[in-house]
């Protein structure tokens, strides 16, 4: 019965490659740690951009790989380098990588002036809409630290399910 109300965490790291002319994914990896007395195992899940082509390394597996390709983690920051720019982000041709699938994005809201609700108070915000059969979802910048992200909300239409992430405190930068 205690397995029921134990849960695994998660560690994620992604690697991103950023210039004055370019913002790039390059790699992810997702480390499902169990707990401490489990019989399973931790589970990897990694991929690296190598030869223009995106490699699934525990299942040796690969996919096509462009400029515009990012995980849903990783697209996030994408649209906060794309927003610091002010550039139209249907003109960027950004794709979202989920499991075996890449899925192209539009975006149907950008740059709209908005008030949004953080773990610290109310903020302004710009916020983009955008998605595509599978997701839906929606994201407030902070213009006033650099287009940090302020809220993410993320709806997968095939699991009916809804991830909300929220900023509980304002980021400091040097």
């Amino acid at each position: 019965m205690a397995r029921w109300f134990v849960k695994d965490s998660a560690k994620e790291t992604i690697q991103l490659h950023q210039s004055q002319t370019e913002f790039s994914w390059h790699g992810y990896q997702k480390q499902v740690i169990r707990p401490s007395g489990s019989q399973k195992k931790d589970k990897f899940t990694t991929y690296q951009v190598a030869n223009q082509e995106l490699l699934y390394l525990e299942k040796n597996l690969k996919f096509t790989w462009s400029p515009g390709l990012f995980d849903s983690t990783s697209i996030v920051y994408a649209i906060q380098w794309y927003a610091k720019q002010h550039r139209d982000l249907n003109q960027a041709k950004l794709q979202l990588h989920v499991g075996k699938k890449q899925y192209p994005l539009h975006f149907s809201e950008q740059y709209q002036a908005a008030m949004v609700q953080l773990g610290y108070g109310r903020s302004a915000a710009e916020k983009f809409r955008f998605g595509n059969q599978r997701y839906e979802i929606d994201l407030w910048l902070l213009p006033q630290v650099e287009y940090f992200p302020g809220k993410v909300r993320i709806y997968d239409r095939e699991e009916k399910q809804t991830l909300l992430l929220t900023l509980q405190k304002l980021p400091k930068f040097n």
